[in-house]
């Protein structure tokens, strides 16, 4: 069989763990491997002409996606005998997208997993072959459990495989109805981030252990650095009770409250002035925000 696999530029538990059983299988013939920035820079527009010449000359039966940052086009999967199949770190249909162990944890998942399901012009939306969770504890590390998912993948990549080779395509069951998606966490979901003074403090340093939070200030977003238990307090949430230089302390629920850390404190300071000051108050959620 002549697989085409697509992975990452850097070292990725899942990209390191597709071409290893590529690589321990006889029967395979690894035909290229492809990466977002790629050296062969006529390969890093997956929707150039060039990219889908390329890969139609390798004549695959089979493509192996593993965190590749680039969308295949419909076009370019079409070019495989049998088809595409794509290694994602998430229990899909939840978590289509990226940063999937990030998120899940983030919003307080108890488990993580890894997916394997044919690519379809649908973003992670295809028929799955098989998967496998993974429990997390109540303060998992998103570093720790994203390397695990490397190890679990590998023989649930061998079994798609065989079951590929025996059968001669790609044969999963559809993907129930719903799911979620997650873009990138500074960029497209930047207000998913926000921090909610409504959570104790406890929750709002977890959160910001898995991804740093921000505070927002206009149309900018002031970033938390870190995020430190500070004390009990009276005051109600989202009340600034000191500054610092390069820190702000603000009152959380539960009569709880943080300390922040800034990320570049002048600007973020200059920012902060110029929108919360006069108030004394955050931005907090739901009917009592302020500004």
């Amino acid at each position: 069989m002549r697989i085409l696999t697509l992975g990452s530029d850097r070292p990725h538990p899942l990209t390191q763990a597709s071409l290893a059983v590529v690589d321990e299988l006889e029967w395979v013939e690894h035909v290229d491997h492809l990466t977002a920035n790629d050296e062969r820079t006529f390969l890093r527009n997956a929707r150039s002409p060039e990219y889908r010449e390329h890969v139609a000359s390798l004549k695959p039966d089979l493509l192996i996606s593993a965190a590749y940052a680039r969308i295949v086009p419909a076009d370019v999967l079409a070019v495989p005998t049998i088809g595409a199949i794509n290694i994602h770190p998430s229990l899909l249909p939840e978590y289509r997208g990226v940063c999937a162990v990030w998120w899940a944890l983030y919003e307080g998942c108890s488990r993580v997993g890894v997916t394997i399901h044919e690519m379809t012009a649908g973003v992670d939306t295809g028929p799955i072959l098989g998967q496998t969770a993974l429990e997390v504890g109540p303060d998992p590390d998103p570093v720790a459990a994203w390397r695990e998912l490397g190890d679990l993948s590998r023989p649930l990549l061998l079994q798609a495989l065989e079951q590929i080779r025996e059968s001669g395509r790609i044969a999963g069951r559809p993907q129930p109805e719903g799911g979620s998606y997650r873009g990138s966490p500074y960029t497209k979901e930047a207000p998913r981030l926000e921090l909610d003074w409504s959570q104790p403090a406890e929750e709002l340093v977890r959160r910001n252990r898995i991804l740093r939070g921000n505070i927002p200030a206009g149309r900018y977003r002031i970033y938390a650095k870190r995020i430190d238990p500070a004390g009990p307090t009276d005051r109600p949430p989202g009340t600034v009770l000191r500054r610092r230089p390069k820190s702000i302390r603000v009152a959380a629920a539960g009569g709880t409250s943080v300390q922040l850390t800034l990320v570049d404190p002048a600007k973020s300071w200059i920012k902060l002035a110029l929108h919360y000051a006069s108030t004394g108050r955050l931005t907090t959620v739901g009917s009592e925000r302020t500004a």
